[in-house]
């Protein structure tokens, strides 16, 4: 009977943390990115960017599908940080819906691979979301290609 009741309590806490994990990223989703169709992804270098001797671009744009898919991803995926910010934003992200609105975020990953990357929403300049390692490499290949 002990055994059945530690599995039960097993089981149980192990759902808790599933839902509520599924309700964070549920959350940070709503938070972060819209449910609409994106048409555009508009990427631009400003303050440290400005600064480095081999920028990438001062512009880019982003209309095919694979390339807004991996911002799409890495966006919906990023975690809500603690604490307070202290940052300087390589990038200026803007992404344009089919429905006219634009949400606008800082974007800081470095040149270096294997790093996560940083993403705060110029709504709500207080609040980063760290871009998990996988997520952020894609975004630096498209960024450095």
């Amino acid at each position: 009977m002990f055994f059945s009741k530690r599995l039960i309590t097993i089981i149980i806490v192990f759902i808790g943390i599933t839902l509520a994990y599924t309700a964070c990223r549920s959350i940070n989703q709503n938070k972060v990115l819209k449910n609409e169709q994106i048409e555009l992804i508009k990427l631009k270098c400003i303050q440290l960017c400005e600064d480095w001797e081999n920028k990438p671009f001062l512009d880019r744009d982003y209309t095919d599908k694979t390339s807004v898919d991996i911002y799409r991803t890495a966006i919906r995926d990023s975690i809500p940080m603690e604490g307070s910010l202290d940052y300087g934003a390589e990038f200026e992200l803007n992404i344009y819906y089919k429905d006219q609105t634009v949400l606008g975020y800082h974007l800081s990953l470095t040149k270096s691979k294997g790093y996560s990357g940083l993403l705060v929403a110029l709504s709500d300049t207080e609040q980063g979301y760290s871009i998990e390692v996988k997520d952020a490499d894609q975004i630096r290949d498209l960024i450095w290609k």
